[in-house]
């Protein structure tokens, strides 16, 4: 298919997934706390960028709502006060260390941090969003400036309950209630777009009215907004950025942003693969992720990421090819060059509705139900995120919360379960499975022990003690080491169980083994020397059985 083929049969949804990243932009833009013009930048480059060199053809990259908590909290790490101009220097950032994961093909092992992290991290993000927008949603935004943390944001709110503006809550209440029910009843086109359209009229007629003084808009807020697609960073603000105080602060903060953008962009790609029964480029949609992040700071964006919400509205409106993307993210930056003198005019208590919404598409409900029936454990670990997000940041949370997944995940594997075969005179007698052995009272002469799965320092001392145990019997003269499921063993492991054959011999018992089909395991065994004498005797077998039948006689 040529070019004009592929932009006519993508520009409908290009256009329509624009219309929805236009307020989008700007609502998380202003929730991160750069202000409305950075998201539109970011609209526009981050998302033409990944749609040339992306790997997937489905999915949308640019500002999201997962990112805004840690960039809110960005714009005060150096000095306390707002400092904006830190988000384009974070994004460049963030794409260099995610070009530097790249080159070393590190994606592949950030794709193992564990849903139930992620949803905990979304989930406990769109509280922190909830909490910055209440302060507009109720018309006190003027009394107290918002922190990015949970608790002290809702301290600060409730301090000032008395200031309350009910006519600027009425507008939000009455907008929010409108998504939820646009979002229930109506499928085809996003509540965004509508509400857009409403706020634009609602804050040009009140503009005419006394009543503009009770409903603050975009351009009360932020002043006349001078709109351009490319702003530098200026010369002083890079030279404070790259001080060595600055940069030890700044990036462990890309690396955490870095981290978060690469699992949502893969998460995001593979659902709409899902979606599509089609397969995308791990490695090529990583360096696009990465140049979109480069290319947006460069022009004065936000760091991005892959956005699900847009993606699916992307698949749901018919793309077929990333040219989607790219006609996207042009119609996004050049749309609201044209849109912005009424872009301006939207409710500031509007965008607190549309973020509100945002944060409630961040909590994914029906999956923390999904672990609360099939995994309890996942289900507690999502909370603990949830909780560390909202009490200190959401860096520490993810750490957390891998560090006690990996833990979970190190306990189960590695609980030195095993199948113990108890045979006398080539006949079964008892079989113990599982972490706790049990043995047979009656007499036995040959045990098949099994090694299988993942077998560390962890659970090999579990190992040894059990074959000790069993080899402290009376009348028992051979032990079988079953090695047919053992997929790996580390040299811990290995140095460990030699020295349980060596302390089984001295009680004259002979280690056999048996079923190592496994090139690699043979290689390791060759280089322990109680190991290599079993094989050079010739103790070895190919298979359990026949080792039980000539030795159990």
């Amino acid at each position: 298919m040529n070019i004009k083929s592929l932009i006519l049969e993508n520009l409908k949804p290009g256009i329509t997934v624009a219309l929805v990243s236009i307020p989008l932009s700007i609502a998380i833009s202003i929730a991160s706390g750069a202000g409305p013009v950075p998201g539109i930048i970011t609209g526009f480059w981050a998302t033409i960028i990944a749609g040339f060199f992306g790997g997937s053809n489905y999915n949308i990259v640019g500002p999201a709502g997962a990112l805004t908590s840690v960039l809110f909290g960005a714009t005060l790490v150096l000095t306390g006060v707002a400092t904006p101009w830190v988000l384009p220097i974070l994004a460049v950032l963030t794409g260099l260390i995610i070009l530097l994961i790249y080159f070393v093909r590190g994606e592949r092992f950030i794709r193992y941090i564990p849903g139930s992290v992620i949803h905990g991290f979304a989930a406990g993000v769109a509280f922190v969003i909830a909490s910055t927008q209440l302060r507009e949603a109720l018309g006190v935004a003027s009394a107290y400036k918002a922190t990015g943390h949970f608790f002290k944001d809702m301290n600060l709110l409730l301090a000032h309950t008395g200031s309350i503006d009910w006519k600027t809550t009425g507008v939000f209440l009455a907008m929010f209630i409108f998504l939820l029910v646009w979002k229930k009843y109506v499928k085809k086109v996003p509540g965004v777009i509508p509400a857009t359209l409403i706020g634009i009229a609602l804050g040009f007629f009140t503009k005419a009215t006394l009543f503009a003084t009770h409903l603050p808009t975009i351009f009360d807020r932020y002043g006349t907004l001078d709109l351009s697609l490319i702003q530098f960073s200026s010369l002083q603000n890079i030279q404070e950025a790259s001080t060595l105080h600055s940069l030890t602060i700044l990036i462990p903060l890309a690396l955490v942003i870095a981290i978060i953008a690469i699992l949502e962009t893969l998460i995001t790609a593979r659902i709409g693969d899902q979606m599509t029964n089609t397969r995308f480029d791990v490695r090529k949609e990583t360096l696009g992720l990465s140049l979109a992040n480069i290319g947006s700071g460069i022009m004065g964006g936000l760091p991005s990421t892959g956005v699900f919400i847009r993606t699916g509205l992307n698949i749901k409106s018919g793309a077929t090819h990333k040219i989607a993307q790219i006609i996207a993210g042009l119609v996004t930056g050049l749309g609201a060059l044209l849109l912005l003198p009424l872009l301006q005019y939207i409710p500031m208590a509007v965008i607190a509705a549309v973020l509100c919404m945002t944060a409630i598409g961040l909590i994914d409900i029906p999956h923390l139900k999904h672990f609360w029936k099939h995994s309890k454990s996942d289900f507690w670990i999502a909370c603990v995120v949830i909780g560390l997000v909202l009490l200190f940041d959401p860096g520490a949370a993810v750490a957390v919360g891998v560090l006690i997944a990996l833990l979970i995940l190190l306990e189960r594997t590695t609980d030195g379960s095993s199948e113990v075969l108890f045979n006398y005179k080539s006949t079964m007698i008892h079989r113990s499975v599982g972490k706790h052995l049990s043995i047979p009272t009656q007499e036995f002469d040959t045990v098949a022990y099994s090694l299988s799965g993942f077998v560390s320092y962890v659970d090999a001392e579990l190992h040894g003690d059990r074959l000790q145990k069993i080899a402290e019997t009376k009348g028992l003269k051979h032990i079988v080491l079953r090695m047919r499921n053992l997929d790996y063993c580390d040299n811990e492991a290995l140095t460990m169980l030699e020295h349980t054959v060596q302390n089984i011999k001295k009680k004259g018992i002979d280690v056999h083994v048996a079923s190592v089909h496994n090139e690699r395991l043979l290689k390791q065994l060759r280089s322990y020397k109680s190991f290599e004498s079993i094989l050079d005797e010739g103790k070895v077998y190919d298979k359990t059985s026949e080792a039980v039948l000539n030795l159990s006689k």
